[in-house]
């Protein structure tokens, strides 16, 4: 019996407010304020002194909620993919520049 496996996209307005706060946060990505606070403690996302989400940070925290809840992992495997991504994304923008700067 194969598995279906369900994906959501979510997509950030282009006029959407520059940002949000906690509990608007929560409510959209599903996550606990206290969960979507630790994740800032932990630096897996950024947030102003006053726990208030850009449109960057509001997509990680649905990048988490989707990797925690829709695939089933456990917050330690959250973490580490989240940082991997996180390097990959780093990789890709120096390959970006580096191929701008020898053309």
């Amino acid at each position: 019996m194969t598995e279906i496996t369900r994906t959501e996209i979510v997509v950030i307005s282009a006029n959407a407010p520059d940002l949000v706060d906690l509990k608007t946060a929560s409510q959209q990505t599903g996550l606990h304020p206290d969960l979507i606070a630790e994740l800032v403690e932990v630096h897996l996302v950024s947030a102003t002194a006053s726990l208030q989400f850009d449109r960057r940070g509001l997509n990680r925290l649905h990048q988490i909620a989707n990797l925690r809840d829709q695939d089933n992992l456990p917050f330690r495997m959250v973490r580490s993919i989240v940082r991997l991504i996180d390097r990959l994304e780093t990789a890709e923008e120096e390959l970006r520049s580096l191929r701008e700067q020898s053309r």
